[in-house]
């Protein structure tokens, strides 16, 4: 198994890049301030399961589907590594066509 205080804030860091969001914007909406998110984000200060829980509420995302993706753990829902709703699973050729 994964080390979760490492892949948890990177996902979260790869989330904000795939929604072009500005970590210094993201911080003041979680009521923080740059540094208080970078540090977290960068493994120099632990999460809370409240900072997580701050953080994915402001995303939409369901802490616990962030914490599959993170790990790559296949969910029903998401397939592995994806936050759901949000990156679609590829399909092969042959499922798309039916063949």
């Amino acid at each position: 198994m994964q080390n979760l205080s490492e892949t948890v804030p990177a996902a979260l860091r790869a989330e904000l890049a795939r929604r072009g969001i500005r970590k210094g914007a993201f911080a003041q909406q979680i009521g923080h301030d740059e540094t208080w998110l970078y540090r977290r984000l960068t493994c120099r200060a632990e999460f809370t399961l409240s900072d997580l829980d701050l953080m994915c509420r402001e995303l939409l995302i369901d802490p616990v589907e962030l914490m599959c993706a993170a790990t790559a753990i296949p969910t029903e829902e998401t397939g592995a590594g994806r936050v759901p709703g949000r990156h679609p699973t590829p399909t092969p050729a042959n499922e798309r066509t039916g063949q």
